[in-house]
């Protein structure tokens, strides 16, 4: 499993030691991170109070944010 130093992993996570973790991103709540996912800079990931389950072999570009509440209702 690769970090990178200036990621922010909550306690709750769940990451598969294959995944990558790039800079700047947070990981909130309670995530489960599968295979072979790479998450690039600055991506946001789950939320507080909930639970996101992101599967195998996914990449998650700069400035995604999944998990969170929807910014327009």
């Amino acid at each position: 499993m690769s970090i990178h130093p200036t990621s922010i992993i909550s306690k709750e996570a769940k990451i598969d030691s294959s995944a990558e973790i790039g800079p700047y991103c947070i990981i909130r709540g309670a995530v489960t991170i599968g295979k072979n996912t790479v998450l690039e800079n600055h991506v946001i990931v789950g939320a507080e109070g909930g639970e996101v389950i992101i599967g195998e072999n996914n990449r998650l570009y700069a400035g995604a944010a999944v998990g969170g509440a929807p910014q327009d209702k």
